[in-house]
């Protein structure tokens, strides 16, 4: 009497194996990225310059984040500064903060799987005092992620100005003065 053959069981035991390992990913479900904000500095002086960064986390494993959208209406009393050095880290996205506006949008970006990407406008304000600034909601092919918050304060004590220097070339050595 013949024996059965075996061969085929290694295979369907890899498979389920397999399986398995890829099923808890799928069981879990899809987030939405997770969405925050900060001032940079959070406390500044009347006409000082601040980087409002804005952070997106994509939290899913193999899971493209696809038509990533906000919208930020600053508080009244702070603009975008000029220049604004308006920047994303996001891919393919479109960032629009007019220097001298008061709001920052992206629109049309994208973050792999378990990827992060920020977004860094420049912001100002004359105002003394605390300003909450509540953006809109960031949304994407995952679905929505709520609204970021961050406090920026304009404090009188605080130095509302910046200073650089630039090295001046002056007679033939090309030494500064």
């Amino acid at each position: 009497m013949a024996r059965p053959a075996l061969a085929p069981l290694p295979r369907l035991f890899a498979v389920c194996l397999l399986l398995l390992s890829i099923a808890p990913a799928a069981w879990a479900g899809v987030s939405p990225p997770t969405f925050g904000k900060a001032f940079s500095s959070s406390t500044i002086g009347p006409g000082a310059v601040s980087t409002l960064t804005f952070t997106i986390n994509n939290p899913n494993v193999g899971q493209l984040a696809t038509d990533l959208a906000f919208t930020d209406v600053l508080p009244a009393g702070v603009a975008i500064a000029d220049p604004s050095s308006a920047t994303t880290t996001c891919i393919d996205a479109v960032v629009v903060a007019p220097a001298g506006g008061s709001t920052i949008s992206l629109s049309g970006g994208s973050l792999p799987g378990l990827g992060a990407c920020t977004v860094r406008v420049n912001v100002t304000s004359a105002v003394v005092g605390t300003h909450s600034n509540l953006s809109g909601d960031l949304t994407s092919s995952l679905g929505n992620s709520g609204p970021a918050a961050a406090d920026l304060t304009i404090a009188a004590n605080y130095p509302g100005f910046s200073k650089s220097f630039a090295r001046r070339a002056s007679g033939s050595a090309g030494a500064a003065r």
